[in-house]
């Protein structure tokens, strides 16, 4: 049991890590224009996006820095000029705001008086850009139940998975069982409420759309507990039902973060 906890914690920690560090770029030393940026991916719908990164020449020269954006796919840039915040290395520009799930994609080009450029990503115009994705904002309260039900899901999940592998490796007890079906029950109600009702709705502020891949979860998840409850399986195959969906959890989790 320890280890299927340290299991779920390291899933959650990691998942957590990756939203909240975002990545990070910088310069080469022998570039003529240093720079460091951090992409922020997520904008709020109908709002102006600000992007705002630190650019300056070591050699003291001014510089000229522009933000390059298309949306809807075009292959065509429009340019917004990006100023210094009195005078510092911090510049700031401004995307337009968009419809919630429009995405608008990006770079940064900075040249000084002696005709250097730099561009941010260096393959620019080239794909991959960086990219802003306009978000609506669901409700606060839906928003909390929807995660910490999900989050209480998926620890039941690997509390089933406990009592799947033991039952796999002949080490379970009868009430076992009992045990790994009540946890996997319990674990796809709460994923259920959590995804369906709540995850429809919150996807739908967010983005505009109600599909989500955490669906297909709630969808799985009820074949082994169905399936056992009405003993269409044994024990060891509603077993291997339970390895198979903690897994596609785990990815599917990760993929959504």
């Amino acid at each position: 049991m320890p280890l299927v906890l340290a299991l779920a914690l390291t899933v959650l920690c990691f998942s957590y890590y990756k939203v909240l560090t975002p990545a990070t770029y910088g310069s080469s030393p022998s570039s003529p224009i240093s720079y460091l940026f951090a992409p922020d991916e997520c904008g709020r719908a109908e709002k102006a996006h600000l992007v705002t990164g630190m650019l300056w020449a070591p050699s003291g020269k001014e510089l000229d820095v522009s933000l390059l954006y298309t949306s809807g796919g075009s292959s065509f840039f429009e340019e917004v000029k990006m100023e210094s915040v009195r005078g510092t290395k911090v510049f700031i520009g401004s995307l337009p705001g968009q419809d919630k799930g429009k995405k608008i994609f990006y770079y940064i080009r900075a040249r000084d008086s002696d005709r250097n450029e730099t561009l941010i990503p260096a393959n620019a115009p080239q794909k991959p850009l960086f990219s802003v994705t306009f978000k609506g904002t669901p409700e606060k309260w839906a928003l909390i139940a929807h995660i910490v039900l999900f989050i209480g899901a998926i620890f039941m999940f690997f509390h089933a998975l406990y009592y799947a592998l033991r039952i796999l490796g002949r080490l379970a007890m009868k009430k076992e069982t009992t045990r790994c079906y009540m946890t996997a029950l319990v674990g796809w109600i709460a994923l259920a409420v959590s995804v369906l009702p709540l995850g429809i709705y919150i996807s739908y502020a967010e983005y505009g759309q109600v599909w989500t891949w955490r669906i297909l979860l709630a969808v799985y998840w009820a074949v082994p507990v169905l399936l056992f409850w009405q003993k269409k399986i044994k024990e060891r195959a509603f077993s291997w039902l339970i390895v198979a969906g903690s897994a596609l959890t785990v990815a599917i989790f990760l993929v959504s973060y």
